[in-house]
């Protein structure tokens, strides 16, 4: 019995000490400050991220963890649609371990009271709109393993104390707009650091010593957007252990060291050298143990035949090599997902080894030499490609029905060609550009560093992120002739539809109203002819259109989107059977203008009260020019100086202008 009491009074013991050193609850003051970042939301319709943020204890709150002691040690608020500055008193969260405030819509600068978040191990900021520069008080954070403050608007300096944080292991302070230098004291201590992300879109350079060993050593490294150059950094070379590297756009004009570049294609699984000057070296041969998935070398110098090295990398899944001076094709590549070879001096026949890379989403030879028939290939052989760019070449014959196939198309670029024939009525079929799940459903995961030029909107514009929302056909610039299939305009989906320059003839379909998505409509220099129909002032995007130098007639529609066109005049240039406005032909019908008339008859009462003002303005100016007239003569009458000096002053006049004449 007495030993049971004994364990009784040992486990109330025990409670007792259990409950004491439990807080139930988060800490009154810290819940507080919480609340500041409630007052910041905007208020989302369909989602309140804060809709958990009620009640005493703020530790159950979405995004908040804490302690034993309820002091809070997480505050991840990604994605909750907040705006406004960064609370000033952030700073009384001094048992913090990780602050994500990123994805959402902060202001203003980085508060300087951070300094006291001493135990901050992981600070995340990016994907807002701070502005200001880094504060120095962030190299007082003497713990920190992760610091992202990318795409945002900061700028000025980057601080040198910054390389004093020996800890750090992630530094992203890319996508901002850095000024000034970056030298080997912004390292001097990042003895932790495996990834070192930089760029600007201001004036930043990288200025190290050129016998400069860094006492970190890399994983990642992206530098983009500032001066690195003009010589290749031999720093890298003592990198032994990168697996993705970024300089692009770096003013690098040097050639690469060849042991360096094979080293890296056989370890790496990203490189991306583009916008460069660089001469790459051509490698006889790499290790067969590579897992590159990226090699982006565009804008750089890589004359003469495909280097054969490139056909040894079995994992690479994107290759953008355009703008480089090659002139002849690769192998097979089963796994490429993006193919880039614009602007280069490709000639000949296309390789049918492409339709073997049945994994292919983009594929954009745009702007070479090729002569060739319109590849046939189906939708069966390619069936996840998306972007097909065949234009400024010499392909000829007529648009394959295989096209038809290619249920994921979204661009299909054949301009500048010289095809000939009908558009397939079977154009239907391109389900991703008539369904609208379609546009929603795209998940396609692009490089974000990567360009897909395309002649869209009249211009040629690089699409990057906003690849996957592009749906575009671009058949210009040929002979194709027929008739526009009624069938085509089921491409509801469309932005961008350029039919023009080539010998379409008849009538405008009636149903182009049911392309509600349509941006950009040419249709001109073809033969067309009728009316033009008023289904197109349904087009409630619609911010460019041309029909001009066809044969058609009747009245221009109006209303709606056709009202607000910029250049209304030249839309319809070169047809002499329109009528109406914009031009200046009237349509049968039409009454005469009777400008005299109409304006008498339109005239208000403040119109009448403007005509009687200037009837008496224009009877005071006559009499008051008379008695200034007199009082002139009057003047020269009875002032005997005034009568000679000016007079005197008419002699010279006179003289002069009749030597100036016999001159």
């Amino acid at each position: 019995m007495q030993k049971l009491m004994n364990y009784l009074v040992l486990a109330y013991a025990l409670f007792l000490l259990v409950s004491s050193s439990c807080v139930c609850g988060c800490i009154e003051s810290e819940k507080q400050v919480l609340l500041h970042f409630n007052e910041s939301r905007v208020i989302d319709p369909n989602y309140d991220s804060m809709s958990s943020w009620f009640g005493d204890d703020c530790c159950s709150w979405e995004g908040i963890q804490c302690n034993n002691d309820g002091h809070v040690i997480t505050l991840d608020l990604l994605g909750f649609s907040l705006t406004g500055p960064i609370p000033e008193n952030i700073g009384k969260l001094t048992f913090l371990n990780s602050l994500k405030l990123l994805q959402n819509h902060f202001q203003g600068p980085i508060p300087s009271t951070i300094r006291n978040l001493t135990s901050l191990f992981a600070l995340d900021l990016r994907l807002n709109n701070l502005n200001g520069s880094l504060p120095e008080s962030l190299c007082q954070l003497s713990k920190l393993e992760r610091l992202d403050v990318s795409s945002n608007q900061l700028s000025g300096s980057i601080p040198k104390c910054i390389g004093g944080l020996s800890n750090l292991d992630y530094l992203d302070i890319s996508s901002n707009s850095w000024e000034g230098l970056i030298s080997e004291q912004h390292f001097f201590n990042l003895t932790s650091l495996t990834s070192l992300y930089i760029s600007s879109k201001s004036n930043l350079v990288f200025n190290v010593d050129s016998e400069w060993i860094p006492p970190f050593q890399l994983v990642d490294l992206y530098l983009e957007s500032m001066n690195v150059g003009p010589r290749f950094p031999l720093w890298l070379l003592t990198q032994r252990y990168i697996e993705g590297i970024t300089l692009r756009n770096t003013s690098i004009s040097d050639t690469i060291p060849a042991d360096w570049f094979v080293s890296l294609l056989s370890r790496a699984d990203t490189v991306e050298l583009s916008d460069n000057d660089i001469n790459l070296p051509r490698p006889s041969s790499i290790p067969a143990t590579n897992k590159m998935s990226l090699l982006a070398l565009s804008n750089n110098h890589l004359s003469g035949d495909f280097p054969a090295y490139i056909c040894n990398l079995t994992s690479l899944s994107m290759l953008l090599l355009s703008n480089t001076n090659i002139s002849d094709f690769l192998g097979s590549l089963r796994y490429l997902s993006f193919l880039n070879l614009h602007n280069n001096k490709f000639e000949g026949e296309l390789p049918p080894s492409i339709q073997n890379s049945t994994e292919l989403v983009v594929f954009d030879v745009g702007n070479n030499k090729l002569r060739d028939t319109l590849p046939p290939w189906t939708g069966e052989q390619l069936p996840k490609l998306m972007f097909l760019v065949l234009r400024g070449n010499h392909f000829y014959g007529s648009i394959p029905k295989q096209f038809c196939n290619y249920s994921s198309l979204q661009v299909l670029n054949l301009a500048g060609n010289h095809i000939t024939g009908n558009l397939p009525p079977c154009f239907n079929n391109l389900t991703a550009m008539t369904t609208t799940s379609a546009i929603n459903n795209n998940h396609l995961s692009l490089y974000v560093g990567e360009r897909l030029i395309e002649n869209a909107k009249g211009l040629e514009l690089e699409y990057t992120s906003t690849l996957n929302f592009l749906f575009s056909i671009d058949v210009s610039n040929n002979n194709i002739s027929g008739e526009i299939p009624e069938e085509l305009m089921c491409l509801r989906n469309l932005l961008n539809l350029n039919l023009a320059r080539n010998n379409l003839f008849g009538r405008i379909p009636d149903k182009f109203g049911k392309m509600e998505q349509l941006e950009y409509l040419d249709l001109s220099r073809n033969k067309l002819f009728g009316s033009i129909p008023q289904s197109l002032s349904e087009l409630k995007f619609l911010i460019h259109l041309n029909l001009s130098f066809n044969d058609l007639s009747g009245r221009i529609p109006t209303g709606n989107q056709l009202q607000v066109l910029d250049n209304p005049s030249s839309i319809y240039t070169g047809n002499n059977q329109l009528c109406g406005r914009p031009t200046l032909k009237l349509c049968a019908g039409d009454p005469e203008p009777h400008e005299g008339l109409d304006n008498k008859k339109a005239g208000s009462d403040s119109g009448s009260n403007s005509d009687d003002e200037r009837v008496w303005i224009y009877a005071g100016i006559g009499p008051g020019l008379l008695v200034g007239f007199l009082g002139f003569c009057a003047s020269l009458h009875f002032n005997r100086s005034w009568r000679q000096s000016y007079f005197h002053f008419d002699k010279i006049a006179l003289v002069f202008a009749l030597s100036r004449k016999k001159f």
